[in-house]
């Protein structure tokens, strides 16, 4: 009976691990097919990618071409009118061609400024090297400075069209070989600006630096600094900005300096307050009246000196300081006050690369 017992138990034992175990491959069996479905269609898909034709069909290809050429001409028509009114190198001008031109352009412009806008004396337009002198450029920076002269003369008519007060300076980017003393020299800095020589002796290429307004290769454009400082109130300073940024040559003004001259606005309230100089003279009054009957007392003539003669002759000084100073001493600040400011505007002029 006892063995029976055993018999059953082990039998039961069994059979539940034989189900178990039926329940776990019938598992492995259901995923590994649903694997093998997944790996089968994987294999279709890459299969199928690798037996593609790679080129593309006709009307891809017509409709590629029809994109391109559209972007071809969108471009074009953006650079032409960015270059509407773009100042070119000339390249046919001789060094004597472009003396006679910049002598014609400086009296011009001095014209124009006449006597509404105060120049320095001997004023050479960025070109001093030039101006009154017998000195010509060389033949290769003609092109160049030919494009700078005109550029300048377009930033000079701004200036004075805009109504500043006085022009100090017009700066351009010096590229000539061993520029003269005396001659406004503006550096590139920044993004575009070429790059410099490398010394001896230091690691490295070897780049020459780019010309004002050269392009290099692959880029589209290129650019030439100046700088212009000028006198000018409030209102002829935002005038100028908004006349830069909205000329027809791209230009991007990349600093601005403003500093207010002239004397503090406390020293003039200072200066307008009524003086103290009926006090002063008075003080001064009585010291001399008081050393010259000190004086007449010594000589011996005492019956000369009236009671109350110092006071009343020191009288008539505090009479004449006494009221209110005049009007125009009483105005502290506005147009007649206020002198014009000292600006200084650094601009980029970008030229961009033709068909």
């Amino acid at each position: 009976m006892k063995k029976n017992v055993v018999w059953i138990i082990v039998a039961v034992v069994v059979s539940v691990l034989l189900a178990a175990s039926t329940v776990l491959l019938a598992i492995g069996i259901g995923n590994l097919a649903v694997t093998q479905k997944r790996l089968n269609g994987l294999l279709s898909n890459w299969r199928s990618f690798y037996q593609l034709d790679p080129f593309p069909c006709e009307e891809n290809i017509k409709r590629e071409m029809e994109n391109n050429s559209r972007l071809e001409r969108w471009f074009s028509d953006i650079i032409r009118m960015l270059r509407r009114q773009q100042r070119e190198p000339d390249p046919n001008k001789s060094p004597t061609n472009f003396k006679t031109l910049l002598d014609q352009r400086v009296k011009a412009m001095a014209d124009k400024a006449g006597g509404r806008v105060v120049l320095p004396q001997n004023f050479g337009y960025g070109f001093e090297r030039y101006v009154a002198t017998r000195v010509l450029p060389e033949p290769e920076d003609v092109p160049i400075l030919t494009q700078q002269l005109y550029i300048i003369e377009e930033l000079f008519n701004i200036l004075v069209d805009a109504g500043v007060s006085e022009i100090m300076g017009l700066g351009r980017e010096q590229f000539e070989a061993a520029p003269s003393s005396g001659e406004t020299t503006v550096h590139r800095s920044g993004r575009g600006a070429g790059a410099v020589s490398v010394p001896e002796g230091s690691s490295g290429p070897v780049t020459p630096r780019l010309k004002p307004g050269e392009i290099s290769d692959g880029a589209l454009y290129g650019k030439l600094h100046f700088s212009l400082e000028f006198r000018a109130f409030e209102k002829s300073v935002l005038d100028v900005l908004n006349r830069l940024a909205s000329h027809g040559m791209v230009m991007a003004v990349t600093d601005v300096k403003i500093e207010a001259e002239g004397t503090d606005l406390q020293k003039m309230v200072q200066a307008a307050r009524p003086k103290e100089a009926g006090d002063e003279l008075t003080a001064q009054s009585k010291r001399r009246l008081n050393m010259d009957l000190s004086r007449r007392r010594e000589d011996g003539n005492p019956q000369d000196v009236k009671p109350g003669e110092g006071e009343a002759d020191a009288k008539p000084a505090q009479e004449e300081s006494a009221g209110p100073p005049p009007r125009d001493q009483r105005i502290v600040c506005g147009q007649g006050k206020t002198p014009p400011m000292r600006a200084s505007v650094g601009v980029d002029v970008y030229v961009f690369k033709g068909d």
